[in-house]
């Protein structure tokens, strides 16, 4: 089984209403443990958005058999050492996530992202229990290529910024493996002398460094990816703040979306989510409606009304 976790803004709720929705939907039994939702907001903020996940996992939930748990990064922030900064702790608390997640596998998510088919044990791990990943290829003048070259000059492992590289993508759903989160944590406190959290808050060596190719990185310095993981094609097809840019970009993620049964998951940033006009707002309502994740279209515009009073 694997575990699903998942750091939520206060502006993201509506959004994390329909990951709930469609996790229950459509995660066979048999695949998940229980979906983890760690809040990211500053401790004045923290109660009011506990309270709105509760009546919102409330509606949603109607099965006890799907386990839901708000874990509580707080006591692991130190707020005496640096401010609060959204992003930044957003990916600090999923490399944590093997500390509230106890399967071997651990499935992080973003509030963005949605089911829209029946998921299985299988879209996450292999035969051979081995989690699944899909690699990307990084070219030289993408940012995280550069990104990378901080990630793994942090374990001493050369990194040439002339040829591509091909490493762990910066998207959701991830499939973290717990023994190599923990192994991260350790090398990363004997290396900076601090916790994993104000060493990725503060640390100068990892400033530059994100989330995921850290990881990518780490494993990398072990045994290497493919010691780890077996690669598959791409689970998910997501609509980012500014990709895909143009109609044509638009259109083809919906016909891959539809048309390839591999793709579980969608995602819908919450910048593109606020501006949605015309077109493709009414392309994204089918989506929803062919996904029976809505059941009608004011159902649909109390959603967006919603999502754009959340996101302000």
């Amino acid at each position: 089984m694997i575990d699903y976790f998942v750091v939520v803004f206060r502006k993201e709720l509506q959004m994390l209403r329909l990951l709930i929705r469609s996790l229950v939907k459509f995660t066979q039994p048999s695949t998940c443990r229980s979906l983890n939702i760690a809040i990211n907001e500053p401790h004045g903020e923290y109660q009011v958005t506990r309270l709105e996940i509760e009546r919102i996992i409330a509606a949603e939930v109607k099965d006890e058999s799907f386990r839901i748990m708000i874990v509580d990064f707080d006591p692991l922030l130190n707020k005496t050492t640096y401010a609060f900064k959204g992003w930044r702790s957003q990916q600090a608390f999923k490399l944590l996530s093997h500390r509230f997640c106890t399967t071997d596998n651990i499935v992080v998510l973003d509030s963005k992202n949605f089911a829209i088919r029946q998921v299985s044990l299988a879209d996450f791990v292999s035969k051979d229990d081995k989690p699944l990943v899909h690699l990307l290829t990084y070219k030289t003048d993408n940012k995280f290529h550069e990104l990378a070259g901080y990630s793994r000059a942090f374990f001493g492992i050369y990194h040439d910024p002339t040829v591509d590289f091909k490493g762990f993508p910066s998207i959701t759903p991830a499939v973290l493996r717990r023994d190599a989160l923990n192994g991260l944590e350790k090398q990363i406190e004997k290396k900076t002398g601090l916790s994993l959290i104000d060493a990725f808050m503060t640390h100068e060596a990892l400033e530059h460094t994100t989330e995921f190719l850290l990881y990518n990185a780490y494993i990398e310095s072990q045994d290497g990816v493919m010691a780890y993981y077996n690669e598959r094609e791409p689970i998910t097809q997501t609509f980012f703040g500014t990709s895909p840019k143009d109609d044509v970009g638009v259109a083809n993620v919906y016909k891959l979306l539809y048309r390839d049964s591999g793709v579980k998951f969608s995602g819908m940033h919450r910048r593109r989510l606020a501006r949605l006009d015309g077109e493709e707002l009414s392309k994204f309502k089918e989506l929803l409606r062919w996904s029976k994740l809505i059941e009608s279209d004011q159902s649909f515009i109390s959603f967006i009304e919603s999502s754009r009073e959340d996101i302000g």
